[in-house]
């Protein structure tokens, strides 16, 4: 899971060394939902499959994995890049 996570995230520049922990946490999670996805169907399972997804979204929302959390730092580089232009042209 992790590594074909890095590689995914790798091309899409979006990790840096701040995010292990979380993206340790989304992996942890990405493989128990995997591994409770495979049991028998009970109420039980169920709570702790929900348990489970509800952690890898909060981790892909903060990891830029998810399309609204990606917009939000499309947004954001574009917003630094108007700023350093801005700053070129005129200086603060």
């Amino acid at each position: 899971m992790w590594n074909r996570v890095i590689t995914s995230a790798k091309d899409m520049e979006l990790l840096d060394n701040l995010d292990t922990e979380i993206l340790a946490t989304y992996c942890l999670a990405s493989g128990k939902i995997e591994e409770t996805s495979s049991t028998a169907i009970t109420l039980e399972s169920i709570k702790e499959l929900q348990a489970w997804a509800r952690i890898q979204k909060t981790c892909a929302d903060g990891l830029g994995f998810t399309p609204a959390a990606r917009a939000k730092l499309v947004k954001k580089k574009a917003d630094e890049i108007e700023k350093n232009e801005f700053e070129k042209e005129f200086g603060t």
